[in-house]
């Protein structure tokens, strides 16, 4: 990627850009390792003339990106967000909500779709509208071959799939986004590797169809 632009040469770079500088539209931003996701994450706030919130599920992915983790800026509690679940947010995060254009959240394959739920609920709330993330753009970043959603006990595993009829709790499952129409945009360039013997391996090995 170059130092002080979007690459003009990739044009999922440039729809991904002109999505965020331009509309308000949610979407899915994806690729495999390499492509420069976490990258264009800090040049688009370095260039667009928009106010963000760079958000992540882990401390150290929140730490890699720039930004906080989910649970602490919008006041979630750590088990499974229940249909009723808000969060608690201080003051000054609400302050910074209310200003902000674009929520960012990075490794979004690790992100529940409870916890998606939970944060749809508390910016509606807090911002007070009855749309969707309360009228907000939320960009989701990540691949989703990477770490998936972790629950650890039985009885949360047993709550998710009352709430969503399904075993699998990756983001998409949220019950908001069945009211967006949200698409997905997929990295395709990889800039971290040129070997093109070594970036196939790596694709087999991504999805597990390595031969001897």
């Amino acid at each position: 990627m170059k130092t002080n632009s979007i690459d003009p040469q990739n044009k999922q770079q440039r729809l991904a850009y002109d999505l965020i500088a331009n509309t308000n539209s949610c979407f899915f931003l994806t690729g495999r390792a390499g492509t420069g996701k976490t990258t264009f994450l800090h040049k688009v706030q370095e260039i667009c003339p928009k106010q963000f919130i760079t958000l992540a599920p882990t401390g150290v992915a929140a730490i890699l990106a720039g930004g906080m983790t989910l649970h602490s800026f919008f006041g979630l509690p750590l088990g499974v967000c229940d249909a009723k679940t808000i969060g608690s947010m201080n003051e000054a995060n609400r302050e910074v909500l209310s200003h902000a254009d674009t929520l960012l959240i990075d490794e979004a394959s690790m992100v529940r779709c409870d916890i998606v739920d939970a944060i749809d609920r508390t910016m509606r709330r807090v911002l007070r509208s009855p749309y969707p993330f309360g009228g907000k753009q939320v960009v989701f970043i990540g691949d989703l071959f990477q770490l998936p959603p972790i629950v650890h006990r039985q009885e949360e595993k047993d709550l998710l799939r009352d709430l969503y009829n399904s075993d699998s709790y990756f983001f998409y499952q949220a019950h908001v986004l069945r009211q967006i129409d949200m698409v997905t945009i997929e990295f395709q360039k990889v800039y971290r590797q040129e070997d093109k013997m070594f970036l196939s391996t790596l694709d087999h090995v991504r999805c597990n169809q390595v031969n001897d």
